[in-house]
């Protein structure tokens, strides 16, 4: 496949390796219609934790101003 070659991190070897691999996908938080890029910061058995749509936004996202979103969630798509 041409341009496609990433090579992995120690880290997201690490996370492949122990079945957590949904923290490197990249995900989207439909807010309203609007398809918003966010990353997982938590998950439980109930909620899933990712930052608020403005915190996605910024440059610099405030990582400690998050969203709960209860499980099952049809909010949250993986890319």
């Amino acid at each position: 496949m041409l341009g496609s070659c990433h090579v992995r991190t120690p880290a997201e070897s690490l996370l492949d390796e122990l079945g957590l691999r949904m923290f490197m996908e990249q995900w989207r938080l439909d807010d309203d219609g609007r398809q918003i890029p966010v990353p997982i910061q938590e998950v439980h058995r109930d909620r899933v934790v990712a930052p608020t749509a403005e915190g996605a936004m910024a440059k610099a996202a405030d990582m400690t101003t998050a969203v709960d979103l209860l499980l099952p969630t049809d909010r949250l798509y993986s890319r």
